[in-house]
């Protein structure tokens, strides 16, 4: 058996709202869902669907026994919290949830495969997301209280499409291709991210033990989203090329200026756009090809969208 009795962090966020819409879509099995939502945020609660199934719960995620207590008959946790609060939030989660009787937790670690060795050596031992994966996996693996299950998907393409990590512009009608933009890598559309998170819920919770899942719902190259782009606007862009080392250096120049959110997303445009060692493709960091397959043993019934239908929907 998998998951019902789900605690969702993050609901109202670019990949939480998709999950919160799966979750609510499913009927085998109905899931009871409790939405976590900070004390700050008075009017959060105002966004979600009134539901028999939905209970939001405000909660200062410092105050460890208040999180206890409202975790108390929870049996997994999925967080979808964006990158920077999530790698300090989610240990408070993970350890309210074990003292609580939460059998799994779902980090929010939505991006490349980080402990991939090619992307420990990019990032560094010490890079946030690095150690956010090692500390789950130390976790998970020390205790037989709580387990989790990353869910490791690859580029967030709405994002990268969208504009987000600075290559595309659709308004102006800009792209910068690194490295004349032949590099493969993989990706997935934040709906489909979703689903697959809740196809794992669903699945028997020994499969997702302790694991850190690959998904993809397409593989492409820099040059491909370009033309995808330039069909979906019927508009030529205008090109900027740029090489890796140039961006390598944009990247060791935001660690030691410790620009936060540039060593964040930085390595992401790195590991799925340009050119890692000279080598043509990340071999396994951006590049989770294994994940085109993965189908959560039937589970997930979401059909993959290809580059075209992705961009359309969004510009």
């Amino acid at each position: 058996m998998g998951f019902t009795r789900v605690a969702l962090v993050g609901a109202s966020g670019q990949l939480g709202k998709h999950i919160l819409q799966h979750l609510l879509k499913s009927t085998s099995p109905r899931f009871e869902i409790t939405i976590l939502t900070r004390e700050s945020n008075e009017n959060e609660s105002l966004e979600y669907p009134e539901e028999s199934n939905i209970k939001v719960q405000r909660v200062d995620y410092h105050n460890h026994q208040q999180l206890v207590q409202i975790l108390t008959g929870i049996e997994v946790i999925v967080s979808a919290l964006n990158s920077v609060p999530a790698i300090h939030i989610d240990p408070l989660l993970a350890q309210a949830g074990q003292e609580a009787g939460v059998r799994r937790i779902f980090p929010s670690e939505y991006t490349l495969d980080v402990l991939h060795p090619e992307a420990v050596k990019l990032m560094g031992v010490l890079h946030p997301r690095v150690q956010h994966a090692q500390w789950f996996v130390s976790f998970g693996n020390s205790n037989d209280r709580i387990s989790f299950t990353t869910i490791v998907s690859g580029m967030f393409l709405d994002l990268a499409i969208k504009g987000h990590h600075g290559n595309y512009d659709p308004k102006k009608k800009t792209a910068t291709l690194f490295d004349k933009g032949n590099v493969p890598a993989t990706g997935c559309s934040a709906d489909f991210i979703a689903a697959s998170v809740v196809a794992a819920l669903k699945t028997p919770e020994e499969e997702t033990k302790n694991k850190r899942i690959h998904i993809a719902e397409v593989k492409y190259t820099g040059r491909q989203v370009l033309e995808v782009l330039e069909e979906a606007t019927k508009t030529k862009f205008e090109v900027i090329q740029v090489t890796s080392e140039l961006l390598s250096q944009k990247l060791e120049k935001a660690k030691e200026e410790g620009l936060v959110r540039e060593t964040l997303v930085l390595p992401v445009v790195l590991l799925n756009f340009a050119k890692v060692d000279g080598k043509d493709a990340p071999s396994g960091a951006g590049l989770l090809e294994d994940g085109l397959s993965w189908n959560a043993g039937g589970f997930l019934t979401q059909k993959r969208k290809n580059l075209i239908e992705i961009a359309r929907e969004i510009v």
